[in-house]
């Protein structure tokens, strides 16, 4: 900021105390504070940040293209919750359990604007297992004594579906899964011939509704096991 001019206020040798030209001394300090704007603070300034204009409530001074500006802050981590939030914004983030209390799964999704869909992050799997042994000798698919394992889609979408289980055979069994009230087909199966072992398989299901998949079982000839048969479900996009 340049040095003022104060010639026209000082009192010459000649003269009296002027308290006129004191009062306007005066005037032109304020009109010079008055004036002050961006342009006449010096970079090196360091204005400390409580001296400047206060923004909002709950807002943070941050920058926008290399200029301070006020503004909300960033969102946090969300709270879990049963249902996933309307009225989504892209970029915003969620968290989807089964229970808030005692969750046996957690997704953490971000919502994307393009496909307007919640896209998976990461988080613990929906999962389900059964441990005891148990047989069938039917030809067609069918539930075991213990039904499962099964999983209750919370919402539609895409999902990575991944199966698997313990076969103790000598020939051929397959284990595959309803969809709601699609009864089990071939191409989701997992097929264990003359091969006793642990096996798994996962396929991607596109377009699938909120409904329960749920596991079941069918030979080509004889009876044969399985235990410690499980299910896991990971989504891929939702909503």
């Amino acid at each position: 900021m340049p040095a003022a001019d104060l010639q026209a206020y000082k009192v010459a040798s000649n003269e009296s105390s002027s308290s006129t030209k004191f009062d306007n001394f005066v005037q032109a300090c304020q009109d010079a504070i008055n004036a002050i704007d961006d342009s006449k603070v010096s970079a090196g300034a360091a204005i400390a940040v409580s001296k400047l204009a206060a923004g909002s409530n709950t807002n943070v001074l941050t920058t926008t293209a290399g200029v301070p500006v006020w503004a909300a802050p960033a969102a946090g981590i969300p709270t879990p919750a049963t249902t996933l939030p309307g009225s989504p914004t892209a970029g915003q983030l969620a968290i989807l359990v089964d229970s808030t209390s005692a969750p046996t799964w957690s997704w953490l999704l971000i919502y994307n604007g393009t496909t307007t869909k919640w896209h998976y992050l990461g988080g613990t799997p929906g999962f389900h297992e059964i441990a005891t042994a148990e047989s069938t000798s039917s030809t067609t698919y069918v539930a075991l004594a213990t039904a499962g394992p099964l999983f209750a889609l919370p919402v539609a979408g895409d999902y990575d579906v991944e199966i698997g289980s313990k076969f103790i055979v000598n020939n051929t069994i397959n284990m595959s899964y309803d969809i709601g009230g699609t009864g089990a087909v071939d191409a989701d199966r997992l097929t264990a011939n003359n091969n006793t072992g642990q096996h798994s398989r996962v396929r991607r299901k596109t377009g699938l509704t909120a409904v329960t998949l749920t596991a079941k079982y069918k030979v080509d000839t004889g009876t044969h096991t399985a235990e410690n048969r499980w299910m896991r479900v990971t989504p891929v996009k939702i909503g």
